[in-house]
């Protein structure tokens, strides 16, 4: 993954964001055939005007674009003895947000940004086919993806509780694309708490929780997920961390719930 963000000031009370994320997912391991790969690019453009000295409205609107690669599973041919596979064609997503929001100190002790508005996506067709033995099963059958639109939500708030504490809340509401490449609609909420142990230290612990629906199935995830860090910072420019992070995927599906342990190393350079 990588991001890139940059504003321009054009006037005293406007200026310009705009920026660019890219995600690479790829499935490794026994079953990665049956699994989409992916990559998605994101580009978002913001008007900001700036309401108070401490506030600032925003007008933006972001572009995505994701290209799942095709996928191949196993599946049960009735007249054959033996199974043959489910070969799924590549295809792409397009989603536009529209929307409006505000930005940094909100309330005395609030700061952040939110963002609302209307997310729609587009996806191409795609094509079925099964083979068996490595021949031609049948013919093909065309995927068909359904436009479709509902309420986007990106939010990013923290609140100075104490001098020493501070408490953040992420909301977001946005398309998502799941293991084997389906549509799905992601609602999420997290919550934070961070405490500094000294001017160079600080503690952290998190809790989150995801819902993803399905939207060409009958399948509900629900995600939670619970996490404890570690902070340096040496200066106002360089900061590292380590953290420890448990999450828990419940689904209504057969054999697609899991538990699932992370530890990881961040360093992050602010220029």
């Amino acid at each position: 993954a990588a991001s890139l963000n940059s504003e321009y000031r054009f006037s005293p009370k406007f200026s310009f964001g705009a920026g660019a994320r890219y995600t690479d997912k790829n499935y490794v391991g026994q079953f990665d055939d049956r699994l989409a790969d992916r990559e998605t690019i994101t580009l978002p453009f913001d008007l900001f005007y700036e309401l108070t000295p401490k506030v600032d409205l925003s007008l933006g609107y972001t572009y995505t674009n994701t290209e799942i690669e095709e996928t191949d599973s196993p599946v049960f041919v009735p007249v054959f003895p033996f199974v043959g596979n489910r070969n799924l064609s590549a295809y792409e997503t397009d989603s536009h947000f529209f929307n409006i929001g505000a930005r940094g100190n909100l309330l005395p002790k609030l700061t952040g940004f939110f963002k609302v508005g209307y997310r729609t996506r587009s996806s191409d067709s795609s094509v079925a086919s099964t083979t068996v033995g490595g021949l031609p099963f049948g013919s093909p059958d065309p995927v068909e993806r359904d436009d479709t639109g509902m309420l986007g939500l990106d939010a990013d708030l923290t609140w100075a509780a104490t001098p020493k504490l501070t408490v953040g809340l992420g909301l977001s509401r946005d398309f998502g694309v799941g293991g084997e490449g389906q549509a799905t609609e992601n609602s999420s909420v997290d919550l934070s708490g961070s405490f500094s142990l000294s001017s160079y230290w600080a503690a952290s612990a998190n809790l989150g929780y995801t819902l993803r629906d399905y939207t060409n199935g009958d399948r509900e995830d629900n995600q939670y997920n619970a996490g404890l860090r570690l902070s340096y910072a040496p200066n106002q420019h360089w900061r590292f961390s380590t953290g420890y992070t448990y999450t828990e995927n419940d689904s209504d599906a057969a054999d697609f719930s899991y538990v699932n342990h992370t530890i990881d190393l961040t360093a992050t350079l602010r220029y």
